[in-house]
């Protein structure tokens, strides 16, 4: 580690100090990580700089190119206000003799990839609480589409690293960026064809026709009881709503068949603002996500129309031929693609 010493120092605002101090963490709100810390602003070399993470998504790093002419990302001094929000320069925690990033790695990465060498970082020494990850080196850290299957080491002290995160949002930050995901309802989360074929049975000799279909989805009492949702699609959405990811419901349902969708996810614990589009399009819903899941392609297919679309796009199900579109089998598969853990 550099010594402080040979660094650039810049003044920090008492104000900015004690907006840190009252930093608390995600998983306990009267535990303040910097409550007896130092802070300095300080120019630190970026190779001197251990990250956290071991990626970088590439829809960030475009973003962050797009800000450059705006605001200036490498040299900030203080918390600065935008067109898109505040913003802080990046933290970093002092541990064990280390710079040990705490929030800013996509800017970090984007001034060394253009030949920065040292950025204005806020540090931080005398933490009272272990970091959730363990630093990796800059070579480790690779560019990608997606959040990786592996995408950080995990401090295995903690028994639950995740509620160490430190909570930022007073800093312009979330310790982890929310994700915006669109998920359908319909064959993705819910058993639909199961209970179609039981209502055909009790009231329509079996035959699944347009008209059972409308009567099935406008019948509260009987989705209630019997329209079932995936056990692993519960479990997934409910993991992933405790992590980095800002969930909708986007369904084809209109306002009565999609409310009774609204109240089935509420008997399961999944409370989620729900879009009932009806016949109309979800291509502005699914258009400002990240992630879109849907078990229609012509759904899928209405977004990548779009040239500068940067989401990806999962198809539920089926095969296709379109290499815009990813295909993804099951929930379990899914939480692999996306780094989620499942428990039990």
């Amino acid at each position: 580690m550099e010594s402080f010493n040979n660094l650039t120092h810049h003044k920090i605002t008492e104000e900015l100090k004690n907006k840190m101090r009252s930093i608390p963490l995600v998983g306990d709100e009267t535990i303040k990580p910097y409550e007896n810390s130092e802070f300095f602003l300080l120019d630190i070399p970026i190779n001197s700089i251990r990250p956290t993470a071991l990626y970088v998504l590439e829809r960030n790093i475009d973003f962050l190119n797009s800000l450059l002419n705006e605001v200036p990302l490498f040299e900030l001094s203080g918390i600065t206000k935008t067109s898109f929000g505040i913003v802080a320069p990046p933290i970093i925690e002092v541990h064990d003799g280390m710079f040990i990033l705490l929030d800013g790695q996509n800017r970090l990465w984007l001034a060394r990839n253009k030949g920065v060498e040292s950025l204005h970082c806020i540090v931080i020494t005398n933490v009272n609480t272990p970091m959730p990850v363990l630093p990796v080196e800059w070579d480790e850290v690779g560019v990608f589409k997606d959040k990786p299957a592996v995408s950080r080491r995990y401090n295995p002290l903690l028994e639950n690293p995740s509620a160490f995160y430190r909570n930022l949002g007073i800093l312009g930050s979330e310790g982890q960026r929310k994700i915006k995901v669109c998920i359908d309802f319909d064959d993705v989360i819910s058993l639909k064809e199961d209970y179609l074929k039981y209502y055909a049975d009790e009231y329509n000799n079996g035959v699944v026709d347009s008209e059972i279909k409308i009567r099935a989805y406008n019948d509260k009492e009987e989705q209630i009881e019997h329209l079932k949702l995936s056990v692993s699609a519960v479990n997934t959405i409910k993991a992933m709503q405790k992590q980095h990811y800002d969930i909708t419901i986007v369904t084809s349902r209109g306002i009565n068949e999609g409310t009774i969708a609204e109240e089935i996810l509420r008997m399961h614990g999944i409370y989620l603002p729900v879009i009932k589009v009806g016949p109309d399009s979800k291509y502005p819903h699914y258009s400002n996500a990240e992630i879109v899941i849907d078990n229609k392609l012509s759904h899928l297919e209405e977004v990548t129309a779009n040239p500068v679309r940067k989401n990806t796009l999962y198809l539920f199900g089926g095969e296709h031929q379109n290499g815009d579109i990813k295909t993804v089998s099951s929930w379990e598969e899914l939480a692999v693609i996306l780094g989620i853990e499942l428990v039990g």
